[in-house]
């Protein structure tokens, strides 16, 4: 007795072999940066011109000497500059991040940003741990009421100069620093934010030091100090 064999179900054509893939690529080259390497808090440095022009200001504080200053003996790590209508020294700035200084030599670093305006400031002041303005009255009172050292760079360029007159009365009342020329700036910067080997190892946070124990915080504002003046002068009961 013969057993008829069942027939067997159609096998699938074989599948091709997966394409080769392609060899992995390499990560993207990023910009050189310069590199945090100690324990210490990063220290930033805001530097603003305002809506205008202030060359020297730029330039100087752009210079080889200046920017020495501002790595070796003020231990700043960043500086951040709104440079306003101002031409930048090198072009490669106008970019953006830079790390190539000529003028500092390992183990010295500055990351340096810088753009010409924004809507507003007061982030980049509120990010940094100390702030060099022009004398205008706007840069001047954000940066003293959000707590920064400040040193206010006076246009000496400037006919009739009237900014001055606040950052003098400022400067004399001890709420800031200021310098009647941008020549003046790698003496001063080194004078006001120079940090020694101890407090420079400090554990404080970014943003938050305290003021340098020459300024005096500046005194929140009193509304009814005008409002006041404006009922006296009209004979009217003053505010309580």
């Amino acid at each position: 007795m013969h057993r008829r064999r069942q027939p067997q179900p159609p096998q699938p054509p074989p599948q091709p072999p997966p394409p080769p893939q392609p060899p992995p690529q390499p990560p993207a080259q990023q910009p050189p940066t310069a590199q945090h390497t100690d324990t210490r808090p990063l220290r930033r440095l805001f530097a603003t011109v305002g809506t205008t022009r202030f060359d020297a200001l730029v330039a100087e504080l752009l210079s080889d000497r200046t920017l020495a200053v501002l790595a070796s003996a003020c231990r700043f790590d960043a500086l951040t500059l709104q440079h306003g209508a101002s031409p930048l020294p090198w072009p490669s700035l106008a970019s953006g991040l830079s790390s190539s200084l000529p003028s500092l030599a390992p183990p010295l670093t500055l990351d340096i940003h810088t753009f010409p305006f924004k809507p507003s400031l007061l982030a980049d002041m509120a990010a940094a741990d100390a702030v060099i303005s022009h004398a205008g009255s706007g840069c001047i009172l954000e940066a003293l009421y959000l707590r920064k050292p400040l040193l206010v760079v006076v246009n000496d360029a400037l006919m009739d100069n009237h900014q001055a007159d606040l950052a003098h009365a400022l400067h004399a009342l001890g709420h800031l620093a200021c310098i009647d020329s941008p020549a003046q700036l790698p003496a001063a910067v080194a004078s006001v934010f120079g940090v020694s080997s101890s407090s420079s190892s400090s554990s404080s946070s970014p943003s938050t030091l305290p003021l340098p124990p020459q300024f005096k915080p500046l005194p929140e504002p009193d509304g009814s100090l005008f409002a006041n003046l404006l009922l006296d002068t009209a004979g009217l009961p003053r505010i309580q």
